[in-house]
């Protein structure tokens, strides 16, 4: 998809649709219970030293992931 990129590398101040999900087993259900899935936005708030870990909002809720789950969210920017 045309400007996908893994959450990890997302700009902040940006709003991102979700794509797709990478991966299987455990690392993408846990994603899932935390409520990232397809087609929902995200907002990158802020980064840690050495970009782990990111600081993000979705579904109105403030979430902490590393930046290792973060490369397994696929996400485009919202038009």
């Amino acid at each position: 998809m045309s400007g996908e990129v893994t959450l990890d590398r997302a700009k902040e101040a940006v709003t991102w649709k979700v794509t797709r999900l990478i991966g299987t087993g455990h690392k993408i259900q846990q994603l899932l219970h935390m409520g990232i899935t397809p087609g929902v936005q995200i907002k990158v708030l802020r980064r840690a030293p050495l970009d782990d870990p990111i600081e993000i909002k979705v579904r109105g809720v403030s979430l902490v992931l590393r930046r290792e789950e973060c490369k397994n969210i696929a996400v485009v920017p919202v038009q």
